[in-house]
């Protein structure tokens, strides 16, 4: 029972708002949660904010957070480059969001010529010089990582490349793979959020537009989930949510949009 959990896992593109837009419902769907004394956390593979850029945005919109409640994918990363590249140079192709928070975790970024590690994020200033730096610097040899997969995110005037279409172009040009993805649905991701809030996985539930993000993580990390049909979802098709149901299993809930959640409790 839904009820029953304890902690709310949003996504936030897409789910709880659009951009600079919050999604009807979002702020009082929240509210009521924290009501009844739920936990609530943001869960998002956007890497282009820091978590203090994050709470920044919440708060513009109504919604109060703390770092401790954000969990993103830049935050992961600077996690594990202290954890397992500490002492080594980093060329992020990256925006600012990124970039904070590896110097807070006190990592060096360098020129791509010295770069024993290139990180690849979400990049919306991304041309064509950086790409070649990228694809230099892991042609030498540095440890190839990305902070997420997507392939695109929502838009106001729909759907934009996302962080996957900016890895796709660096490992066609090097020739290689990268060597680590760190965000959604993959396991690294899980592990942070359950050392840091320490929660249980049947505690939990993941709130989220994307099957192949939220929801896919929610089945592999044993959570159950809530598919919105906001954001990501609101332009497929039952079927192709039929498919995913086929190959990996149905969400536990589905809802057109998050201004429906309370709806869940009764």
């Amino acid at each position: 029972m839904i009820g029953e959990k304890k902690a709310f896992l949003f996504d936030l593109d897409g789910t709880v708002y659009v951009e600079n837009s919050l999604i009807r419902g979002a702020r009082e769907a929240i509210g009521f949660l924290k009501r009844k004394n739920k936990k609530v956390f943001f869960l998002t593979n956007n890497g282009t904010n820091s978590r203090r850029m994050y709470c920044r945005k919440l708060r513009r919109m109504g919604l109060m957070a703390k770092t401790g409640d954000i969990f993103n994918s830049a935050y992961l990363a600077a996690r594990y480059l202290k954890k397992n590249h500490p002492k080594e140079g980093i060329f992020a192709v990256g925006e600012k969001g990124l970039k904070q928070e590896l110097r807070m975790a006190n990592l060096e970024l360098t020129d791509y010529r010295n770069a024993k590690v290139v990180i690849v994020s979400l990049d919306r200033k991304v041309n064509y010089e950086k790409l070649t730096m990228a694809v230099r610097a892991a042609s030498n040899g540095a440890f190839f990582l990305a902070t997420n997969n997507d392939t695109c995110y929502p838009s106001v005037g729909g759907p934009a490349p996302g962080a996957g279409a900016i890895l796709s172009a660096i490992e066609k040009g090097c020739g290689r793979k990268c060597d680590v993805v760190l965000g959604k649905p993959n396991f690294l991701m899980r592990d942070l959020i359950l050392e840091e809030t320490k929660l249980k996985p049947d505690e939990c539930i993941i709130v989220g537009d994307n099957l192949d993000t939220d929801i896919l993580a929610a089945k592999k990390w044993k959570m159950q989930s809530v598919l919105v049909r906001t954001g990501r979802t609101e332009r497929i098709s039952k079927k192709e949510i039929a498919d995913f149901s086929r190959k990996h299993g149905e969400p536990t809930y589905v809802i057109e949009g998050i201004w429906e959640l309370k709806s869940l409790f009764e």
